[in-house]
């Protein structure tokens, strides 16, 4: 498969396929939170803060993070604020314990 973007062309593996009908299809039939493809089988996630902004209209928080996620072939710069890190580490901590809580015996 080749798909053309402002990097030039890139190709990737066949039993990779993706489409828009793949990523925005309704998801009616999940049962849980397993069946969701959300990576590429097999390939690693990285991250890494590449750049921080200080910005003097955010008085309370006032930095800006650049984080650089990539995936495989595929790569995303994402800007955000500490509040959003922490916002994003206490959800994670919720599902975390969720989990625990539904995997405990009874």
């Amino acid at each position: 498969m080749t798909v053309e973007g402002d990097c030039g062309q890139r190709q990737f593996p066949q039993k990779y396929k993706l489409n828009n009908a793949h990523i925005y299809s309704p998801q009616n039939n999940i049962k849980k939170s397993s069946d969701i493809l959300g990576f590429l089988p097999g390939l690693p996630v990285s991250v890494r803060v590449v750049g921080v902004e200080r910005s003097l209209s955010h008085r309370f928080n006032p930095l800006l993070y650049t984080v650089l996620v990539s995936h495989g072939d595929f790569e995303w710069a994402i800007r955000r604020r500490y509040h959003h890190f922490r916002d994003l580490h206490l959800a994670l901590r919720m599902y975390r314990t969720t989990e625990a809580i539904r995997a405990a015996p009874r």
